[in-house]
């Protein structure tokens, strides 16, 4: 069902989620900038950074893939990679760091939470419908910024 997913080349699937993340900011609660903390308790809780590292298009489609899961937003995700305006879109909303828009994807199955001594937290809030989606991108997304691993 979500082999679209795979077709998608690095440049198409990062911006297929920064545009996503863009209309999703504002249903989402504040996102925490990546950072050596949170880079560990991401790996404290799923595990270390994926070996060989990732592509930011490695790092998208393991987030546009956790959203698919979804029925609804699935369906909205394959609409902005095939719509007529999906080649147009590419490059439009480079405001949103692709970093910032996988843990947006994130934060909707995770809870971060910074304590008052500087440490993350976190706190799974909403399993996904399959938990092989989940671990994959925090591993990517580990590789990605060099953190964690």
């Amino acid at each position: 069902m979500t082999d679209w997913i795979d077709s998608l080349d690095d440049a198409a699937a990062v911006s297929v989620l920064r545009t996503y993340a863009s209309v999703q900011r504002e249903h989402v609660a504040e996102v925490p900038e990546a950072s050596a903390g949170l880079a560990g308790a991401l790996a404290a809780e799923f595990g270390q950074a994926e070996e060989g590292g990732a592509s930011e298009g490695d790092v998208a489609r393991a987030a546009i893939r956790l959203a698919a899961a979804d029925a609804q937003e699935g369906e909205k995700l394959r609409a902005l990679a095939h719509g007529p305006q999906a080649r147009a879109m590419v490059g439009v909303v480079g405001g949103i760091a692709l970093i910032t828009a996988a843990l947006m994807v994130l934060q909707t199955h995770v809870e971060f939470e910074r304590r008052p001594d500087g440490t993350w937290s976190l706190k799974l809030v909403k399993k996904p419908t399959r938990d092989v989606l989940l671990t994959p991108l925090v591993r990517k997304l580990l590789a990605l910024i060099g953190m964690g691993g």
